[in-house]
């Protein structure tokens, strides 16, 4: 380091690092003999530079000095001591000034130092909070997609669902015709046993003309051959009575063909009702099956349901320690 003239340190750029204490004495009597107060930053302006506290702290040792100078006066030192004292003040206070000078120079180096290793330590807690940031927006995008296909295998069960309300639905029509085919089949088979108890009731009434008829007709002969005298008359009697069974036997053979096809018709509705009964025992287990069906798709969307409020939680979990906002969630389509 270079000296100038009045023995006061130089830094690098060519002006005085630090100041005499004669130099800051002077100025703190030029503030008092103008009236002023002495303070750091006043005595800075005067001299021109330096540390506004070591100023402070130079004049209020002089003061102090001062002070017990007045309080306790002293001999004056010899010539030859006050000479060697000036020669060793001069070098004490170039040491003074190159140690805080040495000193200043270790402090910035330290805290250059100390500046690095704290400038580092934030670029390794920044690239750690970075690639932490960059894991929880991995983990974010992941769990996103896995509610995208949650809410999509959701949507799927959904569908199912209502398909199989929909099929339900049809297969209860069908089994609401099926049972309405098999009372309109317990109706017809009732009116045709009616129609059948009356068509027999009929034949049994011309049965019974038949025995009317017969009976009369053998009357009639008994009494043709003890009324010869009545032949034509009992003739004609016969040939009347026996119209009438001939009338009587046409009705019973038009009442046993038409019993025969009562009989026919029986025989066919009892047929559509077996084939009614026969759907409506398909209907209803169909009926059943979708029932069961229906059944295990409200688990399966009771079970996608769960998935998707604890895959929601984890993302509410993972956005909460992430810091950052989610990113835009698909719309949700309505149940």
């Amino acid at each position: 380091m270079q000296q100038i003239e009045n023995n006061q340190p130089i830094s690098k750029t060519g002006r005085p690092s630090e100041y005499s204490s004669d130099e800051i004495v002077k100025a703190g009597e030029s503030l008092q003999a103008e009236g002023r107060s002495v303070t750091g930053f006043a005595l800075r302006k005067i001299v021109g530079g330096g540390d506004p506290n070591r100023l402070r702290q130079v004049w209020e040792q002089h003061l102090a000095a001062k002070s017990v100078v007045s309080a306790e006066p002293v001999a004056d030192l010899p010539p030859e001591m006050a000479a060697r004292w000036e020669e060793r003040k001069a070098q004490l206070v170039d040491s003074l000034d190159s140690l805080i000078v040495d000193l200043n120079d270790v402090a910035v180096r330290a805290a250059d130092r100390r500046t690095t290793e704290i400038v580092k330590a934030s670029q390794a807690s920044v690239e750690k909070m970075e690639k932490e940031v960059s894991e929880g927006a991995a983990q974010l995008a992941a769990v996103e997609e896995r509610l995208f296909a949650v809410e999509t295998e959701r949507d799927e069960l959904q569908a199912k669902l209502e398909g199989e309300k929909q099929a339900r639905q049809a297969l209860e029509v069908r089994l609401a015709e099926a049972v309405e085919r098999g009372r309109s089949a317990d109706a017809a088979l009732s009116e045709s046993q009616q129609r059948e108890t009356g068509l027999q009731q009929l034949l049994n009434a011309a049965r019974e003309g038949e025995q009317a008829a017969l009976q009369r007709e053998a009357e009639a002969k008994g009494q043709a051959a003890a009324l010869t005298a009545q032949h034509q008359e009992d003739a004609q009697q016969i040939a009347r009575l026996q119209g009438e069974l001939a009338d009587a036997r046409d009705a019973e053979g038009k009442a046993q063909a038409e019993l025969a096809t009562v009989h026919a018709n029986l025989a066919a509705a009892g047929e559509q009702l077996k084939v009614a009964q026969a759907d409506a025992r398909t209907a209803r287990e169909e009926a059943a099956d979708a029932l069961k069906q229906a059944a295990g798709a409200a688990g399966e969307l009771k079970q996608a349901g769960a998935e998707l409020a604890r895959l929601r939680k984890e993302l509410a979990e993972l956005q909460g320690k992430g810091g950052k906002p989610a990113a835009s969630k698909k719309p949700e389509p309505k149940a």
